[in-house]
């Protein structure tokens, strides 16, 4: 899956340190079985890329291609967690925000007169999208978490043996603030039921991971009407898994 989004550069002229980012990297971003081809240069300027297009909702692009660019970038995501996985250990402050750019892309922001459901550009098939990059983060493969050298295989023998352990303990530790985000876009609009239906395998892989007393600090650094979203969302995951105590 070779990812060529260079036509899709015009759209975002005045970028050009991501336009220069996603020529150089992106149309090699999938290297088959080398994976080691790509640097830690490419995936860091790639993932920071993410960001600044998902976040650019101000610029002259019809709904067609804002669709389509989501579609992209989501493919981007979904490319470096199955094939470079283990470059993001230490780099979740660079996926953080391509991850939450991506998910206020998709609420539907209140505004008067309110924005028809119709002139959104995102989907259920743009929430589907997130959801899998979600889940990929939650319950990572063996396969996506392994894919390094002897040297560095041997190095982290005496670390931890089980790498999807610990893909999942690094993802617990980072993705409360997608919560947050998640809980703060609530107050400032709105999902389509299906759109939020689609959502929640994702939302409840990262509940599944996060541990309890992060999820205990979060909610008390919250304010009032982030606490009151975070309860509902709460109970809504027990009713649906009947786990979680708070």
């Amino acid at each position: 899956m070779t990812l060529r989004l260079t036509n899709l550069v015009p759209v975002y002229q005045q970028e050009q340190q991501l336009k220069t980012a996603l020529r150089t990297s992106i149309a090699n971003l999938d290297t088959g079985d080398r994976p080691r081809v790509i640097s830690q240069w490419h995936i860091d300027n790639i993932t920071a890329a993410v960001a600044v297009v998902a976040s650019k909702s101000n610029l002259q692009a019809t709904s067609e291609q804002q669709a389509m660019i989501y579609i992209a970038l989501c493919r981007i995501v979904v490319t470096i967690l199955t094939l470079h996985r283990q470059r993001l250990g230490g780099r979740y402050h660079l996926l953080l925000p391509a991850l939450q750019s991506l998910l206020r892309c998709l609420f539907i922001p209140y505004s008067y007169p309110p924005v028809p459901v119709s002139a959104h550009p995102y989907t259920v098939t743009h929430a589907a999208s997130f959801t899998r990059i979600l889940t990929m983060l939650c319950s990572p493969t063996v396969s996506a978490v392994s894919r390094r050298s002897k040297r560095e295989q041997r190095s982290d023998n005496h670390i931890l043996n089980d790498p999807t352990k610990k893909a999942k303990i690094t993802a617990g530790k980072n993705l409360h603030y997608l919560i947050m985000t998640y809980c703060h876009c609530q107050t400032e609009g709105r999902l389509t039921f299906e759109v939020k239906r689609k959502l929640e395998p994702g939302l409840w892989a990262m509940l599944e991971v996060v541990p309890m007393e992060v999820l205990r600090t979060m909610n008390a650094g919250m304010d009032a009407a982030g606490r009151g979203i975070w309860k509902g969302l709460w109970e809504e995951w027990r009713r649906s898994t009947g786990k979680g105590k708070l």
